[in-house]
């Protein structure tokens, strides 16, 4: 389907206003108890910029290749991911999704990240994002290292480049936060509490799924209310993005709603991992 400017510029720029605003608000409620609930918002925002920021990747955000890279760039550096690892990675992801042997995003312990989890500390720990927060600051640090190689961060040296500007930048951040703590405290809170959403988003896309089968039956589609789709830029489609990841963002409903059936579906994520969780208890 034909890709554009117009929509993927809309949506970005109301998705990065409304973050300026969050932290504006988190600035006037400084010391107030509604300063929580902001972060916790502000973490939203962030964690959900993870969205454009996979579409220009795939380079279907906008029709412009200089609009996708700029904004692979802007939110790339919001969320602490390099743009140019995430590209090689996730390709590879698509090229081999659910594959025990070949998947980057289950490969290090397939049998362990590529099904649900059989406790509740692991359930707690997947869904946390601790995991997608550590490979961030361990990156932030390994890519200064000479020499230093690893399978994301410090991949290429253009992912180490990347790596080391986002290191520079959350840490004047975090200086920053000494000097000006009404602002940057709540943009480090944030940044934190993003991974939380990343853990409960991402999980649900994959996870479970068998490991042999079609692209559409490795991959799960959930159903979800407007104001998550909206911010998850229709993400939530994602076996219809597995299938046809040409599709743009601003189509994947239209798409869901044209074709006939999706491999795995999910009527939504809290639904989703209540029915994982249970089917696990039972056989424990």
């Amino acid at each position: 389907m034909t890709r554009n400017n117009r929509s993927s510029s809309w949506r970005i720029i109301i998705h990065l206003s409304c973050l300026v605003l969050t932290l504006f608000l988190c600035n006037l409620a400084w010391r107030s108890l509604w300063l929580y609930p902001l972060i916790v918002l502000l973490g939203f925002l962030l964690a959900t910029l993870f969205a454009p920021f996979h579409e220009c990747t795939h380079r279907t955000a906008f029709k412009s290749k200089g609009l996708n890279l700029l904004v692979c760039a802007i939110t790339g550096t919001l969320i602490g991911f390099s743009w140019s690892a995430y590209r090689v990675f996730h390709f590879a992801h698509h090229a081999h999704t659910q594959d025990p042997d070949q998947d980057p995003e289950i490969l290090l312990d397939p049998f362990k990240l590529g099904v649900w989890p059989d406790t509740f500390m692991t359930w707690c720990s997947r869904l946390s994002g601790v995991g997608y927060l550590r490979l961030k600051l361990t990156g932030f640090v390994t890519c200064w290292r000479p020499g230093y190689e690893d399978g994301f961060a410090s991949s290429s040296t253009e992912a180490r480049r990347e790596t080391r500007v986002m290191s520079v930048v959350w840490l004047l951040v975090t200086i920053g936060s000494l000097y000006y703590s009404d602002i940057f405290v709540p943009l480090l809170g944030g940044f934190v509490v993003s991974h939380i959403f990343l853990g409960l988003w991402l999980t649900a896309e994959h996870t479970g799924c068998p490991f042999e089968g079609s692209i559409l039956e490795r991959s799960r589609t959930l159903q979800t209310n407007g104001i998550l789709r909206y911010f998850l830029w229709n993400m939530n489609y994602h076996s219809e993005h597995h299938g046809w990841p040409g599709v743009p963002w601003h189509r994947l409903r239209q798409f869901n709603l044209a074709i006939e059936m999706v491999g795995q579906s999910g009527s939504g994520y809290v639904d989703t991992y209540w029915a994982a969780y249970k089917k696990n208890a039972r056989n424990r």
